[in-house]
């Protein structure tokens, strides 16, 4: 890399805006228009004077002044030329004013550079000024002048240097720290006592529970089962209740045949038969099947109730072990009442032969 204000592949010239040489006397900064402020790319001295080889956009004996389209004035502090840039479409000429840089604006346009149309919302589209306001362009332009608006209102008191301290935003911002707080806090606890549970134990119990509940699901199922049979064995009752009636009602209009029908000799053979007739009749009504008959009907129907009271329990599992005792119940209840049927059925056959026997007394009788 070169120094001392050299340049070239073996550092043998000087740099831009130096002159001299590398060699003879070394390298010295162009007064171009000062030694600190060097706006040409070199200088070479003639008769003792310095010949200054401007940059571009700037002009004079010592590159203090900037030429025809640019604007500036280099010789102030800070001070450099910059070119006009007028737009050709919008401008007459490209001369520009040298301190502002303002163009020479054509009717219709305005901007420094003459870049911009003096219309609302139009823009030059080649070397005339278009409409912007169309139904896509148009539209965003409304939503942004909207938004212009909004943020020029809400930002009023900015302009006017004064920023009120944002209370809403932080009071929302503890409110929300706040309840995260508490409910870090209630997870924290929550861990504290997942940690302490007895996972040993709960999951025995669990395995106890879900054994438990399939039985009982077992029980349900098998009363349901039996639901038929008991509506069976209700209907049987109540058959042989009807049938018992009749048998009575039958025996009764025979012993009354039997009184008023037949002479002095045959009286003697029908009050014997008679005799028998009643004792058996005086049996069948001690006998009190109606009571039997209502209490199979009472111990079907309370097995119905709770066949109906499990089903609707198959969804529960608390508490198991009262349910279980529950079931248990409902199946003695059941054997019971299966008992109590078998009792009755032998009773009617009882009944049924000794009509067979009264009946076949009375026919050999006539």
């Amino acid at each position: 890399r070169c120094r001392e204000n050299t340049a070239g592949e073996f550092c043998h010239v000087c740099a831009e805006s130096f002159h001299g040489h590398p060699d003879r006397g070394g390298c010295k900064a162009c007064p171009c228009p000062h030694a600190d402020k060097r706006f040409s790319r070199g200088c070479v001295l003639r008769n003792d004077e310095v010949v200054c080889h401007c940059k571009p956009g700037y002009t004079g004996a010592r590159c203090e002044r900037c030429s025809y389209g640019y604007f500036g004035f280099p010789t102030l502090h800070n001070g450099v030329c910059t070119p006009c840039n007028c737009n050709p479409a919008g401008s007459a000429s490209d001369e520009c004013d040298e301190e502002t840089g303002q163009c020479n604006c054509r009717p219709g346009s305005t901007g420094r550079d003459c870049s911009q149309c003096t219309a609302e919302r139009h823009v030059f589209i080649g070397p005339v000024c278009a409409s912007c306001n169309d139904n896509c362009t148009g539209i965003l332009l409304d939503d942004l002048a909207v938004i212009s608006q909004n943020l020029s209102l809400g930002t009023s008191h900015i302009a006017s240097g004064y920023i009120p301290p944002p209370w809403i935003e932080l009071t929302y911002i503890n409110s929300n720290a706040t309840d995260l707080f508490n409910e870090i806090t209630r997870l924290n606890i929550l861990r504290n006592r997942m940690q302490n549970i007895p996972w040993l134990e709960y999951r025995i119990m669990h395995d106890q529970s879900e054994k438990l509940l399939n039985s009982f699901t077992d029980v349900g199922g098998r009363a349901w089962e039996l639901k038929p049979k008991a509506e069976d064995f209700k209907n049987n009752i109540f058959s042989a209740h009807v049938e018992v009636k009749n048998l009575k009602d039958l025996l009764e209009a025979i012993t009354s045949q039997l009184v008023q029908y037949g002479d002095d000799i045959k009286k003697i053979g029908i009050k014997k038969a008679l005799k028998e007739a009643r004792t058996i009749l005086n049996y069948l009504k001690s006998i009190n099947l109606t009571h039997k008959t209502l209490k199979c009907q009472r111990v079907v129907d309370e097995a119905e109730d709770y066949i109906e009271w499990l089903d609707g329990q198959l969804d529960l599992i608390q508490p198991l072990e009262k349910t279980k005792k529950r079931v248990e119940r409902i199946t003695t209840k059941i054997n019971d009442m299966s008992r109590v049927v078998e009792d009755n059925m032998e009773t009617l056959y009882n009944y049924d032969m000794t009509f067979n026997e009264i009946n076949g007394s009375y026919t050999g009788s006539k």
